[in-house]
């Protein structure tokens, strides 16, 4: 089992996987951020119709 984990190829090609890893990680979180700023759900009014304005919403408001 030394032999192997010592070996030059074993050690390239984990030394690949996890530069391709990070990259793969990269590339994933920039995607999220992305979809967060198009969601941006702190901009938006909800107005929500019930009894005595009870009803559970965000931002009550009475029409």
């Amino acid at each position: 089992m030394h032999e192997i984990v010592t070996s030059d190829w074993f050690l390239f090609i984990t030394g690949l996987c996890s530069i391709v890893g990070l990259l793969l990680s990269i590339f994933a979180t920039t995607k999220v951020i992305k979809i967060g700023h198009k969601l941006n759900i702190k901009n938006q009014n909800i107005i929500v119709n019930g009894n005595e304005n009870s009803t559970a919403g965000g931002n009550n408001g009475i029409i």
